[in-house]
């Protein structure tokens, strides 16, 4: 029978491996855009990445950099605080990564300055992206005493921005306190959250009624 020591060495080989595997991306060229900071477009092949086994990108890794080939077929690197953003499309649908300035503190977000998050809804004034991150679980007390390893995992959060202030990530435990004083300029649509007639799984609905009724225009 094998000791806890020599289970605990296996164990920890076997999350080092499934961790390689899971973050192994195979990328794709795909055509793009390039909207640089003057409003100026460029035409580009982008070197999209793709989680290893998954038909969706690993958005997380364009969130800082994104590779694309220009007019010479010359590999180029462009990062958030140099462009506006990049869009390509997958399936029909087109991908948004628009660059933002990393106004949020705590665990989240990282160090970095600016970053590339997806829009999922624009509007005159109230906006939705996502964030994607990675995280850790600890590990576990095995039945023979040894601790297993923890496992690591993708995660995404949505994050809004009205107008062109900071970003802000609704807190789940706190997302009505947090929404009352973030839109606090709209009593329409607080109202409904007071009343928890719009609750956090409403959140695209809460940006659609923000915009139409305190967008300062047609929307």
């Amino acid at each position: 029978m094998s000791s806890p020591q020599v289970l605990l060495r296996r164990i920890a080989a076997m999350a080092v491996l499934t961790l390689m595997v899971s973050t192994l991306a195979q990328a794709k060229k795909l055509p793009g855009k390039i909207v640089h900071k003057d409003g100026g477009v460029s035409d580009v092949t982008l070197r999209i990445p793709f989680k290893f086994l998954s038909f969706s990108p690993n958005y997380e890794g364009m969130q800082y950099r994104v590779v694309y080939f220009d007019h010479n077929n010359e590999r180029q690197v462009v990062r958030p605080d140099e462009v506006r953003e990049i869009h390509f499309e997958i399936k029909g649908e087109v991908i948004r990564m628009v660059a933002v300035r990393n106004s949020l503190e705590g665990t989240l977000f990282n160090t970095n300055t600016h970053l590339f998050l997806r829009r999922l809804i624009d509007g005159p004034r109230l906006r939705l992206f996502r964030y994607y991150f990675t995280t850790h679980s600890p590990g576990m007390m095995t039945a023979g005493g040894a601790m297993s390893p923890g496992h690591t995992y993708s995660v995404d959060n949505e994050v809004l921005q009205l107008d062109d202030g900071p970003l802000m990530h609704p807190r789940g435990i706190a997302f009505r306190k947090d929404m009352l004083r973030y839109l606090t300029d709209c009593p329409e649509v607080t109202r409904l959250i007071e009343r928890r007639d719009l609750r956090r799984n409403d959140l695209e609905v809460i940006v659609h009624e923000y915009n139409k009724k305190c967008g300062g225009s047609e929307w």
